[in-house]
């Protein structure tokens, strides 16, 4: 996943006199933004895991995750339109 992190312009290419846009995950800084986050959000919730009386830290923190999710797919559903 790294590696697709290095991939972060657009490439043109010419196919039989038509051009074809190639995306890559994570494409965007804001992108790579997100899914750091995701990443973080749930390192934390798995050191939390074993911690008792923080079921409510852990809503909190799936909470964000999951608005954080929805901004990311809203995201790659705008490159997504922005290639077409």
């Amino acid at each position: 996943m790294k590696e697709s992190f290095n991939l972060l312009k657009k490439d043109i290419i010419n196919s039989s006199q038509r051009k074809i846009k190639m995306s890559y995950e994570a494409g965007s800084t804001e992108c790579r933004g997100l899914i750091e986050a995701k990443e973080s959000l749930i390192k934390a919730m798995n050191s939390l895991r074993a911690i008792k009386d923080l079921d409510h830290i852990q809503k909190t923190l799936r909470d964000v995750y999951n608005d954080l999710e929805q901004m990311h797919e809203s995201r790659r559903i705008k490159e997504s339109n922005d290639l077409n």
